[in-house]
């Protein structure tokens, strides 16, 4: 996308093209930004003193157009695929999503991701209004500007994900208008800005290596789980981690995870899980086998080093890796030996 914008500012009408078409078969979203950005840059400066030619404009974006019309018409004419997920846009779709995403893009509350994207988009804001029509700096806006009326689309999507991913294309266009913002800024001002941005992203990647070195661990210490059900008998895992099920197991998974009720009138009583498992298609033999091996394993743990349960607390942490049905098998587990 970098590259295919600054192509076509440069007028390298066959660089960008393909840089263009790269980027729009790369991802879903490029295919209306990158016409899209360079369109409307072409339109704004059409009454500046040296504007883009109009064949350099027309091959820089209808090359990559074109080639990107056979794979539409395959996935949406011939397959069939629908362009939306669950139909059109619902506010309270994006009402709940964008305060998600927020707080995921910075990896804070809500309240502060809010001052922090404040810190971003001031200075980005301020960097186009005084930077007069430059054409590159015209491109950048329109860049941001795009890529937000993107986001706010696709949070609006019953199918949408509360990944912020959405936005990464528009990060290099808002990092390069902030730095150039706060140029404009006074010296105090601007020293204030760079610190908290600064410390801010240094405290959350070093938060967040650790948590990344942790959930490995996690990830390391349900290995023999997946191992175990790897070689089960065909079925589906009731998992919090229905993802490491799928790549580890090599199993179907399931989980309730916006069903409160069934988790309490299931998953936090033995008698209706049993009856659960009964009737439902859960690897209940295996889910067993591998309480025994984990129940061996904190022995020989315990053996070891004196610490009890140290394995199953150790898969217990983390977020994503948690493993309720374990978790709910430690509080009663002897019930099921006796059982």
């Amino acid at each position: 996308m970098i590259g295919a914008l600054w192509a076509f500012l440069e007028q390298r009408t066959w660089l960008a093209a393909l840089c263009g078409a790269l980027a729009m078969y790369g991802k879903i979203d490029l295919a209306f930004l990158y016409p899209g950005v360079a369109g409307l840059t072409w339109l704004l400066q059409l009454r500046s003193e040296r504007p883009l030619p109009a064949r350099h404009v027309l091959l820089a974006i209808g090359i990559p157009v074109l080639a990107l019309a056979p794979w539409v018409l395959l996935i949406y004419g011939i397959i069939g695929r629908p362009t939306t997920v669950g139909g059109g846009a619902q506010p309270d779709i994006f009402l709940t999503l964008v305060p998600q995403m927020l707080e995921q893009m910075f990896t804070l509350p809500l309240t502060l991701a809010m001052v922090m994207l404040l810190f971003l988009l001031a200075p980005a804001v301020l960097a186009v209004v005084r930077s007069g029509a430059g054409m590159a700096m015209t491109m950048l806006g329109v860049w941001m500007a795009l890529s937000l009326v993107v986001l706010l689309v696709y949070s609006a999507l019953p199918g949408a994900s509360n990944n912020p991913r959405v936005f990464i294309p528009a990060l290099p266009a808002l990092c390069i208008l902030t730095a150039a913002g706060g140029m404009r800024l006074g010296h105090r001002l601007r020293l204030v800005m760079l610190t908290v941005i600064f410390t801010v992203f240094v405290i959350v990647n070093v938060v967040g290596v650790v948590y990344q070195v942790l959930q490995a661990r996690v990830t390391s210490a349900a290995m023999p789980v997946w191992s175990v059900l790897r070689d089960a008998p065909p079925g589906v895992i009731l998992t919090e981690s229905v993802l490491a099920a799928a790549l580890y197991a090599r199993q179907p998974a399931t989980w309730f995870e916006h069903d409160p009720v069934f988790q309490r009138n299931i998953m936090h009583n033995a008698t209706h899980f049993r009856r659960y498992l009964a009737g439902a298609p859960i690897l209940a033999t295996s889910c067993c086998r591998v309480i025994r091996m984990l129940r061996q394993s904190v022995w020989h743990r315990q053996k070891r080093n004196g610490t009890p349960h140290c394995l199953l607390d150790g898969i217990l942490v983390g977020v994503q890796s948690r493993w309720r049905l374990m978790m709910y098998a430690h509080t009663w587990m002897q019930p099921i030996r006796s059982g």
